[in-house]
């Protein structure tokens, strides 16, 4: 990603968040804010994190656990630059605000 497309990034991302905030209060009737993630803080282990442990006060966990799933490879898997894991869920949410 070039210096160009961080600075196009953050702006269209900066409106896109307004936006949706925008929307969720006015056709939703959202009274709260928006939650903000310290993503440094938890870098080392997200899933403890009070945002996404799943818990009810979180924007809920990683759904419930999928066997047999393979990493994915990012771009592809034609070109493997990097490989993700299958991670500790993958499947239908089961707990937090959203299950």
């Amino acid at each position: 990603m070039t210096n160009i497309d961080k600075g196009n990034f953050l702006s269209w991302h900066r409106y896109f968040m307004w936006a949706w905030e925008q929307t969720l209060r006015n056709e939703c009737g959202y009274k709260g804010y928006l939650p903000y993630y310290n993503w440094a803080l938890w870098a080392d282990n997200p899933a403890a994190s009070p945002l996404l442990d799943g818990s009810e006060t979180s924007i809920s966990g990683d759904g419930v656990y999928v066997p047999g799933r393979n990493a994915s490879c990012v771009p592809n898997p034609n070109r493997c630059f990097v490989e993700v894991p299958p991670g500790n869920g993958g499947g239908c949410v089961a707990s937090g605000p959203f299950k």
